[in-house]
């Protein structure tokens, strides 16, 4: 199979990062492949930006040919960027990658504002959970062009190994020794349910004093931070939550991080929190578990279809549907009542071995690419 890869690299956007690993299991499996940058109109770059991959394995990136038109052929076109690219292509089959956080698309999603492209049947739909699925289909696109791939774990990096550094990470961040330390990281918009998790650290703070929260934001992306989220606090029905000596105590880190220093935030943790209300796939708490730290995620949205209760614990939700989104919102007493549990030591099903086990098995970038390109060189499929 000859196979033309289009899309980002070189910042840390989610599309560019699943396409810079998609990338480079591709090249070490040895697949004809070559690449083609697509443009992106948010000014998203390496200085700003930083994809966070190795020198090493950002070479080998750069090392893969780009195509001539006018002289390959392809069997398979796949491209991965935002809006979708779902115009025509050459190759004999066309793949777009996509996501549907809220389970809702329209026509500003695709290149050129417009849907008829995605009616062709010459276009599948890349997806990497069932929940994101719901968002084609309920566009109109055939569920039999809808594919779910789900997305992995660089297990070379993200691993229980990083424990030995958590002391010394903790010490970077001025953390105690006896602190229970809970993160969360991403964009600071509303899907990810940040707006809850602060709230729930402000009322459980009240009563365990060695608490503590760190967020990191990808405010280079999304010039959106945690302050944003506390000022609309300070506006809403939890306003009355507020104290301004715990706010002072969340640890703020929006600088780029190398994907080890983001290893070692994972390990150095004590629960990775991840109240969100709507998510592709949400990659970070798979991550975070590969590290040994136990998560604690929605109930009834993406993450169901890669949780175990090896992982940790879910918040009880209630599916929302308004305005043609479709959401979890999570419940405010859950979210408290699971933390609370985590801090007095009461996750029972917590296993690390299982889970890591798992994970490898199912989970690995290596693994779930090996999917990707089993599906693309179906010849059913060309």
């Amino acid at each position: 199979m000859k196979l033309l890869v289009e899309g980002w690299i070189g910042f840390n956007h989610s599309y560019a990062l699943v396409n810079q690993y998609q990338l480079l299991e591709m090249y070490h499996k040895g697949t004809d492949l070559f690449h083609n940058l697509l443009p992106n109109d948010f000014g998203w770059n390496t200085i700003r930006n930083d994809h966070g991959l190795s020198y090493s394995d950002f070479k080998i990136l750069q090392s893969i040919p780009q195509s001539n038109d006018e002289h390959n052929h392809f069997d398979v076109e796949y491209r991965i960027s935002y809006p979708f690219r779902t115009y025509p292509s050459k190759a004999k089959k066309l793949y777009v990658f996509g996501t549907s956080e809220y389970q809702f698309i329209d026509s500003t999603f695709f290149y050129g504002g417009t849907l008829d492209s995605i009616y062709d049947d010459s276009v599948n739909i890349i997806t990497p959970s069932i929940w994101s699925s719901q968002g084609f289909i309920k566009a109109g696109i055939s569920s039999k062009r809808i594919h779910v791939v789900p997305h992995g774990v660089n297990s070379k990096v993200f691993n229980p190994s990083k424990k030995i550094f958590q002391n010394e990470t903790r010490d970077s961040l001025q953390l105690k020794q006896g602190d229970f330390v809970l993160l969360s990281m991403g964009a600071m918009t509303r899907n990810k349910g940040i707006d809850l998790l602060i709230v729930a650290f402000l009322i459980l703070r009240q009563k365990y004093s060695h608490l503590r929260l760190v967020l990191k934001d990808l405010s280079s992306l999304y010039n959106i931070n945690a302050q944003t989220i506390i000022q609309s606090l300070r506006n809403s029905n939890f306003a009355k939550y507020i104290n301004e000596e715990y706010l002072n105590e969340i640890i703020l880190i929006s600088n780029n991080l190398s994907l080890n220093e983001l290893s070692n935030l994972y390990a150095a943790v004590d629960c990775y929190v991840s109240p969100y209300r709507a998510e592709g796939f949400n990659l970070t708490p798979l991550e975070a578990s590969a590290c040994g730290t136990p998560i604690l995620v929605t109930k009834g949205g993406a993450t169901d279809e890669y949780f175990q209760v090896s992982m940790g614990e879910q918040i009880e939700g209630e599916q929302v549907q308004k305005n043609e989104l479709t959401w979890i919102e999570p419940n405010i007493h859950s979210l408290i009542e699971k933390i609370a549990m985590y801090i007095e030591g009461g996750h029972s099903c917590f296993d690390v071995e299982k889970s890591l086990r798992y994970i490898q098995e199912s989970f690995t970038w290596s693994s779930v690419t090996d999917r990707l390109l089993k599906l693309m060189s179906n010849k059913s499929n060309l």
